[in-house]
């Protein structure tokens, strides 16, 4: 079955898969808006929208779809595996940022997002299978750390790390890409 964003805002989607016996396994592609987009981007365009359904005028359009995200989530079948990937906007640690610090409105949608995958029991795979490693996920050009950034993400239930099930890469070094963002491999 589908699981889809039911704000019609597509910020995530995805497919729940059967596996043998009763095993389940929801894989779900993210987007998170970002609040450097400016004017009349998907972030305005969110945020002028939860601004006349009643939310206060400070309200995160971020935080909105990452607490609808979770939602969606925990509308899942139980004993369902999950994996999350995508373009999440925000830092997990602030080695995430070349500069090794990240301010404040980063970290309170990385406590945010933190707290939300601990209370699923949700990792991140690249910290659990190459702890402390480095890893650039968006790189505004293709020779200089400026610009770069650890935003794009896989987050997996723990008992997927546990068994040992999977392994992920990022590739690097690619001549053409349409992106800024790196391709993750799963």
């Amino acid at each position: 079955s589908n699981i889809t964003d039911p704000t019609g805002w597509s910020r995530y989607h995805g497919s729940i898969l059967n596996g043998r016996g009763k095993s389940k396994l929801a894989l779900i592609n993210a987007y998170l808006p970002c609040n450097s987009d400016s004017g009349t981007s998907l972030w305005q365009q969110q945020l002028d929208s939860l601004i006349a359904e009643g939310h206060p005028d400070d309200v995160c359009p971020w935080t909105v779809a990452v607490n609808d995200l979770m939602a969606t989530l925990d509308t899942l079948p139980g004993g369902t595996s999950i994996i999350l990937c995508g373009d999440l906007n925000v830092t997990l640690k602030d080695t995430g940022r070349p500069s090794g610090t990240v301010g404040s409105e980063e970290r309170a949608r990385r406590k945010v997002l933190l707290r939300a995958c601990a209370e699923r029991g949700l990792v991140d795979l690249w910290e659990a299978l190459h702890p402390g490693k480095v890893a650039w996920t968006r790189q505004l050009r293709q020779d200089a750390a400026a610009g770069c950034s650890h935003i794009d993400h896989v987050l997996v239930s723990d008992s997927l790390v546990s068994a040992n099930a999977l392994r992920m890469g990022v590739l690097t070094g690619e001549t053409i890409n349409a992106s800024d963002h790196r391709l993750l491999l799963l």
